[in-house]
């Protein structure tokens, strides 16, 4: 019982923290950054989603990552991942915190998945942010960075959080993901 309580303790005062930014409109590139903090697993396993809700077809949003990098946190040396299937990746931690950078690309007018031009963007999670799935039930924050010289404004269903160091992004988070 004292275990159980400790390991769910220890769960919920982590944090994934991603940060969403334009990369390039022109491409229609967006790129996230996700940081994983130190942790209790020896290895971590990195996944899309194949379905959405309302949808009811598997979907294969991981094609459209386009670069992904996995390092670690402490040291920036770049981390090998074995990739699962189409949508997962695993990763040999041994318990170090894991920055992992990679960019979508983001044409489809859909609901289902993520689109970005010079007048607006529309990203479903389930196409942008990779689920840690040994930490589902982690909190998350997400950073948007606010475009340069862009009238656009951030709606999510996410709860908003101040952020006293920047205010060139928006942000928010989640209870999981």
């Amino acid at each position: 019982m004292k275990v159980s309580f400790i390991v769910r303790f220890f769960m919920r005062t982590l944090s994934l923290q991603y940060q969403l930014s334009v990369k390039s409109w022109q491409q229609h590139l967006f790129a996230v950054e996700l940081k994983v903090p130190e942790h209790n697993e020896a290895t971590l396993t990195f996944a899309l989603p194949s379905w959405i809700p309302g949808s009811y077809m598997i979907r294969d949003f991981a094609k459209s990552i386009t670069e992904i990098t996995f390092t670690h946190a402490d040291t920036g040396a770049e981390i090998t991942a074995q990739k699962i299937d189409k949508q997962t990746w695993e990763v040999a931690t041994n318990g170090d915190g894991v920055i992992v950078d990679y960019v979508v690309y983001a044409n489809d007018l859909s609901v289902r998945s993520a689109f970005i031009n010079h007048e607006y963007a529309f990203i479903n999670g389930t196409s942008a942010f990779l689920n840690v799935v040994e930490m589902s039930e982690v909190r998350c924050t997400l950073q948007i960075e606010k475009p340069a010289q862009s009238h656009w404004q951030a709606h999510t269903g996410m709860t908003p959080i101040a952020l006293d160091s920047n205010p060139q992004y928006w942000a928010y988070e989640s209870h999981n993901y």
